[in-house]
């Protein structure tokens, strides 16, 4: 993915604001990242979203170490939605302090693809 394809979109909901990268985590999400948890008030849950980027290599977990550092600095909540069971589970064992619930994508149904 280009360098300038990516972004950190914060979509607010009503459960609480989401932080959704749009590739891989590493060094460029942190200025981003940053700039958006100052905009929050502190108390507030904060759910960090990796539906587009999975946690498969040191860097991506030392950067959700590192955010769940900076939430707390600044006195938020965290919670992680991860995309897969390998995600979750290298979370799990990083020592991450947050809870992290392992959100798969719904399979298509072959009578659905018959339609």
């Amino acid at each position: 993915m280009p360098l300038a394809a990516r972004v950190v979109l914060l979509d607010e909901r009503p459960d609480g604001p989401r932080l959704v990268p749009s590739a891989p985590l590493g060094r460029w999400v942190m200025r981003p990242m940053t700039k958006l948890l100052r905009a929050l008030e502190p108390g507030a849950l904060i759910t960090l979203d990796l539906a587009r980027s999975p946690v498969s290599r040191p860097r991506h977990v030392a950067t959700v170490l590192w955010l769940e550092g900076q939430a707390d600095l600044l006195g938020l909540d965290l919670a992680v939605e991860a995309p897969d069971m390998v995600s979750g589970e290298l979370l799990a064992f990083s020592g991450l302090d947050v809870p992290v619930r392992v959100v798969e994508p719904a399979r298509a149904d072959k009578s659905a693809a018959a339609l």
